[in-house]
């Protein structure tokens, strides 16, 4: 699953990558629906953060990915020596 992420921004090389289509999902989907266990979920910081708040479920942190929209670079991104101040974190999280 993809959570909190805007779903008019949809990561195409996901997709393809894992050979499927990955559902976008929310706060309500996650509260409600998740039900089986385990389940993965790739979301940014701030996705991350609802979700280690009021949840009764185990997260676990498999990986953080340093990440920028490749249709998006700018000059801050092309300098190596500012180029960390234009990446931001996404997460993929294993809940149980």
């Amino acid at each position: 699953y993809i959570f909190n992420e805007n779903t008019k921004a949809k990561s195409r090389s996901l997709n393809f990558y894992l050979d499927r289509d990955i559902k976008y999902i929310n706060n309500d989907y996650f509260e409600d629906s998740l039900k089986s266990v385990p389940n993965i979920i790739f979301t940014n910081e701030k996705g991350y953060n609802k979700l280690m708040k009021g949840n009764n479920k185990k997260i676990e942190v498999l990986k953080i990915f340093p990440h920028t929209r490749v249709a998006k670079l700018n000059k801050s991104f092309i300098n190596p020596d500012t180029r960390s101040m234009a990446l931001k974190k996404k997460y993929l999280i294993k809940v149980t």
